[in-house]
């Protein structure tokens, strides 16, 4: 055992273990679109970490500032109020509050992210 924990191979994989950071959950009904369920990575928050803050909303990303505006005014209590810049293989993307991927769209899918949230908070519009 001891040589084991010795070789770096082992203690990276150890450490990814116990920190559960390779944990996916792409088969979820919270997961929907490419690589949906994978976590997103903090370099690529631009901004606090995703649930930070003292209620934990999902956060938008986008390029359309605009249309992400007015996707979270349609449900303030899920999507933080000010969308996110994406990264470049994205167009739309919903960040869980847990740092998960929940939505993702390479095109501007906003009919598509609205059912989303729908499904999440069927009381709102």
């Amino acid at each position: 055992m001891r040589f084991a924990l010795g070789l770096h191979t082992v203690r990276d994989k150890l450490a990814t273990t116990m920190s559960e950071i390779e944990i996916a959950y792409a088969g979820s009904p919270l997961s929907s679109g490419p690589h949906a369920g994978d976590r997103w990575a903090p370099k690529q928050y631009d901004g606090p970490p995703p649930g930070s803050g003292a209620e934990p909303r999902f956060v938008l990303h986008t390029d359309d500032g605009e249309a992400g505006a007015a996707l979270a005014a349609r449900f303030p209590s899920l999507l933080e109020p000010a969308p996110r810049k994406p990264d470049a293989h994205y167009r739309l993307l919903i960040v869980r509050p847990d740092g998960y991927i929940g939505f993702a769209s390479v095109d501007a899918a906003w009919s598509e992210a609205a059912h989303y949230l729908q499904r999440l908070a069927p009381t709102h519009a």
